[in-house]
């Protein structure tokens, strides 16, 4: 008869194989951008399970049993990763699944464990955004097997950083930018206060990476009664979609026209820059309102920080608005030294021809 260790290394080799067999942390980004694809693409929905071990010192063996969990809970198009570099986090990707049946799921997993084996931190992840998360601002909860467990949005987790070369140059260059460029927004300063009735810069909450909201900064350039008389414009909208842009706005003031066509309106945006809120190449962020309206899958130029110009910007209004965002998200996917380099030298000349931007 075979001893007890005997069993004990069929149960180690057992778990070792498995947990060879999940995916390394890029391959796992790809099931999640695919899981997104699909769900943008033929609707519905899917959810994910992210496990980590409460301390450092017990992670081999929670990951080594839920392992062994997996293999008798989970479904064949349910897929198994690594979700960062350092393997301190599961994720399971389940395919058309909602949001309560992942919390049922994660509680029958977390039930499988031990006093030998603590119980790991599970959290439960939805995509679409619950819309009771979107309604309270924050996590919605769901029912499950002993209580409600909390679900959050996914977009944070398809939210990509700054990579170092980006930041850099966007520090260097908003730095450069805002020393000489300081006569220029010095005399803007001083035309707009002298031509016109209110404040120099207008504060406007937009819609940055993963959709946080922050303030963009602009010298203004319309009447400062412009946000409550929009309403009464919005019958002559030029852009399809859930942005507003009209050629000849009443609310603009006469400084505001040149310094619109110009682009000098958008210079303090060089600070949102400095401060990491924004990037000089990246989708223009949309005002928050104008960011909810957009379908799902034009979310995803949500994935990178936005920026002070990008490839529809050089292109001008010749696409409708769903155009405008395929450039965006296809920016997010082609990101990368060259082609942000090549979009900066691209931008030069309109500015310089006082082509208006987005």
């Amino acid at each position: 008869m075979p001893g007890w260790g005997f069993f004990h290394r069929r149960h180690s080799e057992s778990a070792d194989a498995a947990l060879a067999a999940w995916h390394p942390p890029q391959r796992f980004r790809h099931v999640l951008l695919r899981e997104r694809f699909l769900v943008d693409r033929f609707g519905g929905e899917f959810s994910l399970l992210a496990f980590a071990s409460q301390k450092a010192e017990d992670r081999a063996a929670v990951f080594a049993h839920l392992a062994l969990c997996f293999k008798k809970r989970l479904r064949f198009s349910d897929e198994i990763g690594w979700m960062d570099e350092a393997c301190t986090q599961v994720g399971v990707a389940m395919h058309r699944t909602p949001a309560a049946e992942a919390c049922m799921l994660a509680d029958e997993v977390c039930r499988a464990f031990c006093d030998a084996i603590p119980t790991p931190r599970c959290e439960v992840y939805c995509y679409p955004t619950d819309p009771q998360a979107k309604a309270e601002g924050g996590d919605a909860a769901q029912a499950s097997g002993e209580g409600r467990r909390s679900v959050s949005g996914m977009e944070r987790l398809f939210a990509q950083s700054l990579p170092a070369w980006k930041r850099g140059i966007d520090i260097i260059g908003a730095l450069l930018g805002l020393t000489l460029l300081a006569p220029l927004m010095l005399i803007t300063l001083a035309a707009v206060k002298l031509t016109s009735r209110g404040p120099v810069f207008y504060h406007q909450k937009r819609t940055g990476l993963a959709g946080r909201p922050f303030y963009v900064h602009k010298f203004r350039s319309m009447t400062v009664d412009a946000d409550e008389n929009k309403r009464f414009l919005m019958a002559f909208n030029e852009q399809d979609g859930p942005a507003f842009k009209i050629a000849n706005d009443p609310r603009v003031t006469f400084v505001g026209r040149f310094i619109r066509a110009t682009n000098i309106d958008e210079l303090p945006q060089l600070y949102n820059v400095l401060r990491g809120e924004m990037s000089l190449v990246g989708p223009r962020p949309l005002p928050c309102n104008e960011a909810a309206a957009c379908s799902q899958w034009q979310r995803q130029r949500q994935d990178v920080t936005p920026g002070l110009t990008c490839t529809w910007q050089i292109l001008g209004f010749r696409d409708s608005f769903d155009d405008w965002m395929r450039l965006d998200i296809r920016y997010v996917y082609a990101r990368s030294l060259f082609h942000d380099l090549a979009l900066i030298f691209k931008t030069v000349p309109v500015a310089v021809m006082g082509r208006r931007k987005g």
